[in-house]
């Protein structure tokens, strides 16, 4: 018996063969049909997907055979990687290389063989796609043509496996990505939301000069709008059925304004900014003020790089019934007119790649961010712009942040479990804020024990935790005391909010968390009746 040579490139091969991942794995529908194929075409009783490892003969797919693998030194297949065609043995028994094989002398007493090389798109010989026969038989010039061709459709369904494979790791990667992105933003943000928040009281308490609670809540806002802006580019990204979209809201129109200009004077302390708002402005207006603010302050931002040091650039404010128009002037004509910037800006899809010139980019953002909502802007001339944008008026009186009062049951004792230091601070904050007594600890571990020894009321429950995570840990928690409450408060803002609930959690918030948000979720597991 002849033993097989391995070909010259056998490590790069065998590499190549261990990158499809598909030795051992089950068997397959698809590669089952171009196998059982094969042994039509040719009029074969066996029909073998074989693959040739480093010391055996692999079959993913087999018709007619028992056996799943053999030792490489007798497969018919380690000779036949060796060729560039198919590789044809028409009686074993009077062949030199096979006749005293023990596949030929013994099970499944093979005569007939013939083989199509299974060529990687990097020119690898992986295995075969072979058809088998315990009679001596020669395949025509069709049967040989259609075994190839069914060899190349055999290579091109392992190529389709790996790269969906590879599509699935690479989703797999974006998720964990999106959510580590979620939770290292959040978390900065919501100790900014809170600490802001309660320095903004303090400042009314101790009677600090109006400047500081200015600079406090410019602080929050911005807080505030980088949050809506990193939820709505995670929002797309998570799903990619998505597309960016308004998310109007109800908003205190001079606050809204007023908060805006002055955060946009801050930043450009070389322009003169001036802004007047119309007296016909409704106490609440309902808008996406993200996205304006965006296209407001990209705008600004560049017609400051654009004139002269010390220009004055006012704006007025006008409303109409279902219209919100900022009306540009400059004293100092723009260097580049803003009308051939924007003409050369180029048009994009957020839910596609785009690749556009960096000194246009942002011009570009707030060019799709102004057809999104339905606006227009008109260049007038070098002195003056005109932004028009819909939008829809609110009843008066009303706001969506009305403050929420504290109802919760006398004595409550909360569990709070959290292992990252600045969310510790910001949470016991908060509840000294409502003078809730609450105890803390860092992993799920130490709640599991906590839970064990001592009676709680609620369980505020971090889920990236160090050792058990804080499913693990409410699933342990639960089994014991089924009717104790467990509300995640998470930084990762992506995470499939199913999934975790059937973990036993009653409740999901999302940091930062607002105060309101809070004491709602307070009252509604704690209230007194």
């Amino acid at each position: 018996m002849q033993m097989p040579s391995p070909p010259i490139n056998e490590s790069q091969r065998l590499a190549e063969l261990l990158s499809y991942e598909i030795l051992d794995s089950d068997s397959e529908d698809v590669f089952d049909q171009l196998t059982a194929l094969a042994s039509q075409i040719c009029g074969t009783p066996i029909a073998l997907i074989s693959l040739i490892d480093q010391d055996r003969q692999w079959f993913k797919s087999r018709i007619g055979l028992d056996a799943q693998q053999t030792h490489r030194n007798v497969a018919f297949c380690a000779h036949a990687i060796l060729e560039d065609h198919v590789f044809e043995v028409h009686d074993a028994l009077q062949d030199p290389r096979f006749f005293d094989n023990p596949l030929v002398t013994g099970h499944p007493n093979i005569r007939f063989y013939a083989g199509t090389p299974l060529v990687s798109p990097r020119g690898f010989a992986l295995g075969t796609l072979c058809t088998l026969d315990d009679k001596p038989r020669v395949l025509n010039e069709e049967q040989r043509k259609a075994l190839s061709t069914l060899g190349a459709a055999v290579i091109a369904q392992m190529e389709l496996r790996r790269n969906s494979r590879e599509l699935q790791r690479a989703l797999q990667y974006k998720e964990h990505y999106l959510s580590y992105l979620s939770h290292e933003v959040r978390t900065p943000l919501n100790a900014i939301s809170m600490f802001s928040r309660q320095l903004r009281q303090q400042t009314a308490q101790h009677n600090l000069p109006e400047s500081f609670d200015n600079a406090l809540q410019h602080i929050q806002t911005s807080g505030h709008r980088l949050l809506d802006i990193v939820d709505s580019v995670l929002n797309v990204a998570h799903d990619s059925e998505k597309s960016l979209q308004p998310l109007p809201r109800s908003i205190r129109s001079k606050d809204y304004l007023t908060s805006l200009f002055s955060m946009l004077q801050m930043v450009n302390s070389q322009l003169k900014l001036g802004w007047a708002l119309a007296t016909s402005a409704p106490q609440t207006m309902t808008l996406d003020d993200t996205k304006i603010s965006q296209i407001i302050s990209t705008l600004v931002n560049h017609v400051a790089l654009h004139l002269p040091a010390r220009s004055q650039l006012i704006c007025q404010v006008q409303f109409a019934a279902t219209q919100l128009q900022f009306t540009f002037k400059s004293t100092q004509p723009l260097v580049t007119p803003l009308e051939q910037e924007f003409l050369n800006t180029h048009q994009i899809c957020f839910d596609e790649q785009f690749y556009i010139s960096e000194n246009f980019q942002d011009l570009s953002i707030s060019k799709n961010l102004i057809n999104l909502l339905g606006g227009q802007i008109e260049v007038e001339d070098l002195h003056q712009f005109r932004l028009s944008l819909p939008l829809g008026q609110c009843p008066p009186n009303t706001s969506s942040e009305a403050s929420e009062d504290l109802h919760i049951k006398p004595d409550v004792r909360l569990l709070i479990v959290e292992d990252n230091e600045i969310n510790q601070i910001v949470i016991s904050s908060l509840m000294d804020e409502l003078n809730v007594a609450h105890a803390l600890v860092a992993t799920g571990e130490e709640a599991v024990d906590a839970v064990s020894h001592d009676p709680f009321d609620l369980i505020i429950m971090d889920i990236g935790l160090p050792g058990i995570s804080g499913l693990r840990a409410t699933e342990i928690i639960k089994q014991q005391n089924p009717r104790l409450p467990v509300v995640a408060l998470t930084a990762d803002a992506v995470t499939n909010r199913e999934t975790m609930l059937l973990s036993g959690l009653d409740a999901i918030l999302t940091k930062p968390i607002a105060l309101n948000q809070l004491i709602r979720m307070l009252n509604y597991y704690l209230a007194e009746s």
